[in-house]
């Protein structure tokens, strides 16, 4: 790095003290429990153990049923938690000692009736009894996937092929039936709803007739291979999409009216009398959201709901029919924050059922009590907390979670139950169980933690607030800092994984909006504080949970989201015990988008970069990305592109970057790594990169050999560039 130009020194404290001391001294001391490595952070077992998912309520509300492995493989079986007793039991054997390293697992559950459970298995559909009994109902040739059961128990249905087919339910293959054929690889069911009668089903059908096709050639396994996906880029053609309603005692149906078919679909779902169905929509830029109701009959339709923002780049919408079908439940961020709504009828005036400056993420509808619970971060800007609130204006709010975090819910079918996943920055994830008609403390149901990871020291989180340093705007940051934290020492920092919606209270941070397992960081970033680095994130603009306008002022990539984690780092050393000569940045994908341009538009900033898969040409982004870059169309729009891609900025780089790239990614082309490091070497700048022959987008997930080596590399690098 220049170190003559580093914007940060002139007001650190640390500059004054490396002015006094050199070496280590101010390196924090081992710690005297077990060592950490990459070797026992990612290992299988797993150290965190397996997070249970896929949870599913028997119709009774007396059992939970859901997917576990108690050993911390990855591997799941279906497990059983009974009210009644309190006691919790595997239900299925498939995963055994044979096979317990092999990629199997049962990938989706549904209750039958109270007695049964049907499920799938490497694409094929088994039932299970309460005994553990289990039967093969249907085999294919290609996968079965999309599970479900019709509201009245009768049917069985699912997808294969792209073709949605229906049983009666518990019966064998002979009695299934295809309800729809799509007709071309290109056209499928992507997905489906049963009525609530059971009578019916809406579906969705995609059609990629129009979207070009990518062929990605890369050398992996000693030979050279082929990969061809249905890729689209900005200005391509996109995915259309109908929906139509079909009646399961016939093969007719019904196709509803769409304007244009390119309009994304955001939600759908049939009334309680089954006689209507509303879809939410809006143009492709999401500047337009339309709620359109429909007559289950005569496929008549009016618009029943409707709000405009020309500077919108997030359409975080969600949308549910109201107890007894009086309207629609509307989340919606019209009056500047997400926030939900009740629209009793088409046309009306939105009446607010939840306000301020908070959002509400996502939102479950329990019609029998007139309730709306929602997940929401009321009472910190990190947490995603449960609460409940009445169908009424001016309702008071009732938080029902306890412990600050983050909560998943799961609720029982007459909702006077939830089990929840929970996790916060001290506590993995695991299943909890509540009543939500009684004052009582969680009851844990798993325990995924293997017994070595009580052995280790884990981190502390601290959130610090803070204002941009280019415009004002109060900002947020999540700070790993080791158990023996001295702020009067200068430690180096690692800014990262950097993204957007990165300040989140869970086990592992952020990147994983709920319903997965802690992103595949967590480990590197234990290890990186253990060795003495403080670790740290920025909810940049575009984050949620801060507003629209907070939301909106990103119009650009690479510009005041650069700013702004610029802004943390700033921060950072004005409380005197980060180095500013020793801070480090690195991101995957959009962050590496991120670390690119910060590396090349603020030199001497940063002494060292990692960027993995980083998005570097914007042509070559998804066309959703075009919400914050604009259509590849206009008089400016090159210019705005290139603004947008580090291709176009890299004579800009200074300081030492390493490219961590897969071979086989079809999300950011490896090839874009490729042409950025030919325009390096063609400027005559250094760097590194690093090639992972045969690895998607996801590289750091796909297995632990090579979790273990990319992130090696990760340390070792910053290890030689920060540590001295």
């Amino acid at each position: 790095m220049n170190k003559n130009t580093n914007p940060l020194k002139s007001f650190s404290a640390c500059a004054l003290l490396a002015a006094l001391f050199t070496g280590n001294t101010f390196w924090p001391e081992a710690s005297a429990t077990a060592e950490l490595s990459l070797d026992s952070l990612y290992s299988a077992p797993s150290l965190l153990g397996t997070p249970p998912e896929l949870v599913e309520w028997s119709d009774d509300g007396m059992r939970i049923a859901f997917l576990w492995n108690d050993q911390g493989y990855r591997n799941c079986d279906i497990w059983l938690f009974s009210l009644a007793t309190g006691e919790k039991r595997q239900l299925t054997t498939h995963i055994d000692e044979a096979n317990k390293h092999a990629q199997k697992s049962i990938s989706e559950i549904r209750w039958l009736n109270n007695q049964q459970i049907v499920y799938l298995f490497e694409g094929d559909l088994y039932a299970v009894d309460l005994d553990g009994n289990s039967k093969a109902l249907e085999a294919r040739e290609n996968a079965i996937e999309q599970l479900s059961v019709s509201p009245d128990g009768k049917y069985l249905s699912f997808v294969t092929d792209g073709d949605l087919w229906v049983s009666n339910a518990g019966e064998a293959k002979e009695n299934a039936r295809r309800l729809l054929k799509s007709g071309s690889k290109k056209i499928f069911v992507e997905s489906y709803k049963w009525s609530t009668n059971g009578k019916s089903i809406a579906m969705v059908m995609a059609d990629n007739t129009a979207v070009p096709d990518l062929d990605i050639h890369y050398f992996a396994q000693g030979n050279p291979q082929l990969l061809s996906v249905t890729r689209p880029f900005p200005g391509d053609e996109t995915t259309k999409r109908r929906i139509g309603l079909l009646k399961v005692s016939d093969t007719g149906q019904t196709w509803l009216n769409r304007r244009d078919e390119k309009r994304p679909i955001w939600g759908y779902d049939w009334s309680p009398d089954s006689q209507s169905v509303f879809v939410d929509s809006s143009d492709f830029l999401a500047k337009n959201r339309t709620i359109f109701v429909y007559d289950a009959t005569t496929a008549e339709q009016e618009t029943f709901y409707s709000s405009h923002d020309p500077n919108r780049t997030y359409p975080g919408w969600a949308a549910a029919w109201a107890p007894d079908g009086n309207g629609l439940i509307v989340l919606s961020d019209d009056e500047g924050y997400y926030h939900l709504y009740h629209v009793p009828e088409a046309g009306s005036t939105p009446v607010p059922l939840t306000s301020g400056t908070w959002e509400v993420a996502s939102f479950s509808v329990d019609s029998k009590n007139s309730q709306i619970y929602f997940i929401g971060n009321k009472d910190h800007i990190a947490d995603r907390q449960l609460y409940r609130v009445e169908l009424s204006p001016k309702a008071n709010i009732e938080r029902i979670s306890t412990e600050s975090g983050t909560y998943e819910p799961f609720y029982s079918p007459d909702f006077r139950q939830v089990a929840f996943r929970f996790s916060n920055d001290q506590t993995p994830p695991d299943l909890y169980h509540k009543s939500l008609r009684r004052s009582e403390n969680a009851l844990r149901i798993t325990e995924s933690q293997q017994d070595d990871f009580y052995s280790y020291t884990w981190a502390d989180v601290r959130y610090v607030e803070f204002d941009s340093h280019v415009d004002g705007a109060p900002l947020v940051g999540r700070l790993y800092v080791p158990k023996n934290f001295d702020d009067t020492r200068c430690y180096p920092v690692i800014v990262g994984s950097v993204y957007r919606d990165t300040v989140r209270n869970q086990w592992g941070g952020s990147q994983n909006a709920g319903g997965q397992a802690p992103h595949p960081t967590w480990g590197l970033d234990q290890l990186l504080v253990s060795k003495g680095y403080l670790v740290f994130n920025v909810d940049v603009r575009s984050s949620w949970g801060h507003g629209k306008a907070f939301r909106n002022d990103l119009d650009e990539y690479g510009g005041i989201d650069v700013d702004d984690i610029e802004s943390g780092v700033r921060y950072l050393v004005s409380r005197g015990f980060a180095d500013p000569e020793r801070v480090g940045i690195w991101g995957l994908s959009y962050g590496g988008l991120l670390t690119t341009m910060s590396l090349f538009k603020k030199p001497g900033v940063y002494a060292a970069g990692i960027a993995g898969a980083p998005a570097t040409n914007v042509w070559h982004a998804f066309p959703q990305q075009m919400w914050v870059m604009g259509e590849p169309a206009g008089d400016d729009y090159p210019s705005r592109y290139e603004r947008q891609s580090p291709f176009f900025q890299a004579e800009g780089l200074e300081d030492p970057l390493m490219i961590v790239h897969g071979t086989r990614d079809n999300v950011v082309l490896y090839s874009d790594s490729i042409a950025l490091a030919e325009k390096l070497i063609a400027n005559g700048k250094t760097f590194e990169l690093v090639t992972l022959p045969g690895a998607n987008h996801p590289w750091a997930s796909e297995n632990v050999e090579q979790t273990r080596f990319a992130f090696g590399k990760i340390v070792e690098f910053f290890d030689r560039h920060l540590k001295e």
